[in-house]
């Protein structure tokens, strides 16, 4: 009886207030640092972002500096070039770049280009 008390429990977590903070997170580090190693290093990260709310994509405002996020997991680094871009005319079109949209409703992100 407790383990089908604790699925139930476990399928709301998504609608806890910080899971989407820590749904993105994780799945930033999965889509960098995990997938490339120290090569992500020797890339431009961009993830679009939409201007304002959306359901179904992350919106520029809400996750504000990315340079937080990966200090920790690099800390003699100090400028990582990941950013959000919010219009697809910026993205650029060299080899070195990872392009990323963030699906909110899935939790995942959907790469765009690499």
């Amino acid at each position: 009886m407790n383990v089908r008390l604790e699925v139930f429990y476990r399928s709301y977590y998504k609608n806890i207030y910080y899971w989407s903070n820590q749904a993105f997170g994780n799945e930033l580090y999965v889509e960098t640092i995990k997938k490339y190693g120290n090569n992500f290093w020797n890339y431009d990260t961009y993830i679009a972002c939409v201007e304002g709310y959306s359901q179904t994509f992350v919106a520029c405002d809400n996750y504000v500096d990315l340079n937080l996020y990966f200090n920790q997991y690099d800390k003699e680094r100090t400028q990582t070039k990941a950013y959000f871009i919010d219009d697809l005319s910026q993205f650029p079109v060299d080899d070195k770049s990872i392009i990323l949209f963030f699906d909110k409703q899935n939790h995942k992100f959907i790469k765009m280009k690499n």
